[in-house]
């Protein structure tokens, strides 16, 4: 959790976390972790933007097969980029919707605490700006929207933003790179996140490396070579 204050803007309030799913289907409540730094004295602090770092959201076997489909599908035939793509697009789609309904348990928390950090005018604002989306300004699931939703193989990355600082979030752009099998393997490697909010200029790196002691020198080297290329991307 991150307040950053760029020069001539209002704050911006940043909450990151980072988790290893080790290939397991979650069915349990992840609103415990999303509220662990933002409990506050006197209730709760809804952060401006969520960004969420997963990896192993598939198990080996699929991680495998996904990486194949990935590095093959164009010379093999459309039926293998057909099946990786329904695969991935699943987990995509399942691990959005069960953080989005977390969020929505995050929010209802905070909005029910006795007392909630937001700026009144602000709020008192967004309540008279009508929604294009036909959800109600107190509806606590229209509170967050997604803005970064990007898998490769068993990583995943998710950024959302709250809803007042939609229309402040200019100059978005994902990349990812491989570093797996032969250097290029999408199996490892890692999905950068760009993006400009209210005058701060935001870079997130969601890496999944080599495991094990014996990796020590080939995982520097590679988040070497990431950083520097999301680095010279980012500008």
């Amino acid at each position: 959790w991150k307040t950053a204050i760029p020069k001539g803007s209002n704050n911006v309030t940043i909450w990151t976390g980072t988790w290893n799913i080790g290939g397991c289907r979650i069915n349990e409540d992840l609103s415990p972790w999303l509220l662990r730094g933002l409990e506050r004295e006197g209730g709760i602090v809804l952060p401006d933007v969520i960004c969420i770092g997963l990896q192993e959201v598939v198990g080996l076997t699929d991680q495998k097969r996904q990486c194949g489909f990935a590095m093959n599908a164009a010379r093999i035939d459309r039926q293998c980029a057909t099946i990786y793509n329904y695969t991935k697009d699943n987990v995509t789609k399942a691990w959005r919707r069960t953080v989005e309904k977390c969020l929505t348990k995050v929010v209802m928390f905070a909005t029910e605490g006795s007392s909630l950090t937001t700026k009144k005018k602000e709020d008192e604002e967004d309540t008279k700006t009508p929604q294009t989306d036909g959800s109600s300004p107190q509806d606590p699931s229209s509170e967050y929207c997604c803005v970064v939703c990007k898998q490769m193989v068993g990583i995943l990355s998710l950024v959302f933003v709250r809803r007042k600082w939609r229309k402040k979030v200019t100059n978005m752009r994902t990349y990812h790179m491989g570093t797996g099998f032969m250097g290029v393997g999408k199996n490892k490697g890692a999905i950068g996140s760009w993006f400009e909010i209210n005058g701060l200029r935001c870079l997130f790196a969601n890496a999944h490396l080599d495991s094990g002691q014996a990796a020590v020198e080939k995982r520097n080297q590679s988040l070497s070579l990431i950083l520097k290329d999301f680095q010279v991307r980012h500008g």
